[in-house]
């Protein structure tokens, strides 16, 4: 026998709620002119399973906070690096030795004047650092091998030595204490030229990351600024003892940076899977 069928309510609209059976005798809403569909609180499958009207896949707020989630990793590690290779801590006791002597004024048009050299230079390599290695024919795994070896000679100059290159502190006070030697090599060293060519690779970043460098490498810039020019409070405080240990504690992280940096070069070549395998 066929399914009953169940008499329609007459007149142009219906108020009932159920209209007719499906085939498997299930009650069925009457569609409502002017109704939208369903929606779930949030886009994507229902966590049931897929929905008709909704698109399959994950999405959502899950995908969002992922997202979200990896862009502030990369910006805290990002962040951590370009804080200790410019080490703004450090370039505070280089400061304070160079413009000894100096009226107010002059001390903050040589702190304004050295970030704007800094950012420059960075910001220079920022731009044509892969340029130049492209066009030398160089791997970006051999530049980071290489320089990897030196920001790891560096941390142990941080570590074992004086903190900045002791001949900085040393350096007579001239006309262009801001060039030499507080944006280079104090504030723009070597060591963070070498950083920034190799976070700004062209193979492993997208434009996007390279931003986000150029973004955190300014903001690492202002707040040694900032630092300079709040030289004679912090420096009562912390005293020289205290900006030694802390140059040491960022030699000791750049140490790590840099031996991460080596054997991420070293794999890239080929050199650790040929030594694991042997």
């Amino acid at each position: 026998m066929g399914t009953p069928a169940v008499p329609l309510a007459k007149g142009p609209r219906s108020t009932g709620p159920f209209v007719c059976l499906d085939s498997g005798f299930r009650p069925r809403r009457a569609p409502v002119r002017g109704a939208r569909s369903p929606r779930l609180p949030f886009p994507g499958p229902h966590p049931s399973g897929p929905s008709g009207h909704l698109p399959s896949g994950r999405e959502g707020p899950i995908d969002d906070e992922a997202s979200v989630g990896a862009l502030l990793d990369i910006i805290q590690e990002q962040f951590i690096i370009m804080w200790v290779v410019i080490d703004p801590i450090g370039t505070l006791p280089v400061f304070v030795a160079v413009t000894a002597g100096m009226t107010a004024a002059r001390r903050r048009k040589t702190a304004v004047k050295a970030i704007l050299i800094a950012f420059c230079v960075l910001f220079g390599f920022l731009v044509v650092g892969q340029i130049v290695l492209e066009g030398l024919g160089l791997p970006l795994a051999s530049f980071q091998i290489a320089g990897a070896i030196v920001l790891f000679m560096f941390a142990m100059h941080m570590i074992f030595g004086p903190g900045k290159p002791a001949e900085d502190l040393e350096t007579e006070q001239g006309p262009d204490v801001a060039v030499f030697p507080l944006a280079m090599p104090s504030i723009a060293s070597p060591g963070a030229m070498l950083t920034i060519v190799i976070l700004t690779d062209n193979a492993r970043f997208s434009v996007p990351h390279q931003t986000i460098t150029a973004v955190l490498m300014a903001v690492v810039l202002a707040i040694t600024l900032g630092i300079m020019l709040a030289a004679g409070p912090i420096m009562r405080v912390i005293g020289d003892t205290g900006a030694a240990i802390i140059s040491r504690v960022m030699g000791l992280i750049l140490a790590a940076v840099a031996v991460d940096a080596a054997i991420e070069g070293m794999r890239t070549i080929g050199i650790i899977p040929a030594l694991a395998g042997s």
